[in-house]
């Protein structure tokens, strides 16, 4: 390097000055490793690399229930250690049946958003059931209704007497709940409310979510504490 002089103008709080001359390689700064994927993601990263993380002491596995996310933290002092998480993800084909979403609709507008979805059910009996209940359910009720119109009774208690057993109160569904995982079969209710619309109900669905989040949460840990015994697992 020749002896030129050479002024620097750092800017305010600058703590560091890094000078290169001719083909000097660039200056790389370590990137933090962040990988989301399904629920055993932990599992077969610590499965394939058990030995590159050593010392297992430097890890932590982080459990959040309630969200059904696993979060391995990799060499948990340094600030570009990596993180690999998993979460239970529900089945878009569960979520697009809207059940449980407390919306009503027209039998014959749910008959038709069903069309498409027949391959869910558990049977296709059960599903011809349902179709058929909802398509022909305006034109019983329409019928009841004309029959009663003309009593002075209690027309109210007599409508709902009337539309009753029109259409299955409950079928079945056979599909996974959660991304990635096998098919369980949960019972859906067919409610209908006193303008005549129904909607879709069911407290089993809730019921399984719930349990099957804490099964397979428990399943990763135990997976993961069979082969690497020394990390620490954190409820949060």
């Amino acid at each position: 390097m020749s002896n030129q002089k050479i002024e620097i103008k750092a800017a305010e709080g600058t703590s560091e000055i890094i000078i290169r001359e001719g083909t000097a390689l660039g200056v790389f700064n370590p990137k933090v490793v962040g990988i989301d994927g399904t629920i055993d993601a932990p599992y077969r990263f610590i499965k394939n690399r058990v030995e590159e993380i050593k010392p297992h002491k430097q890890c932590n596995i982080r459990i959040a229930l309630e969200l059904g996310i696993i979060t391995l933290a990799i060499a948990e002092k340094d600030p570009f250690g990596t993180t690999i998480t998993g979460k239970l993800t529900i089945n878009k084909d569960v979520t697009g049946f809207q059940i449980n979403d407390g919306r009503y609709v027209l039998p014959e507008d749910l008959a038709t958003f069903l069309r498409t979805r027949k391959h869910l059910f558990k049977s296709p009996d059960t599903y011809n059931s349902v179709f058929v209940g909802l398509r022909t359910f305006t034109a019983k009720v329409q019928q009841a209704i004309s029959a009663i119109r003309s009593d002075t009774g209690d027309y109210e208690s007599k409508k709902t007497q009337a539309v009753e057993h029109n259409i299955p109160k409950v079928f079945t569904l056979s599909l996974p709940i959660f991304k990635g995982m096998p098919k369980i079969d949960f019972e859906v209710e067919i409610l209908v409310d006193k303008n005549l619309n129904v909607t879709m109900y069911s407290s089993e669905l809730i019921q399984k979510d719930a349990e099957l989040t804490a099964l397979y949460l428990e399943d990763q840990v135990k997976a993961i504490t069979e082969i690497a015994p020394e990390i620490v697992i954190i409820n949060v």
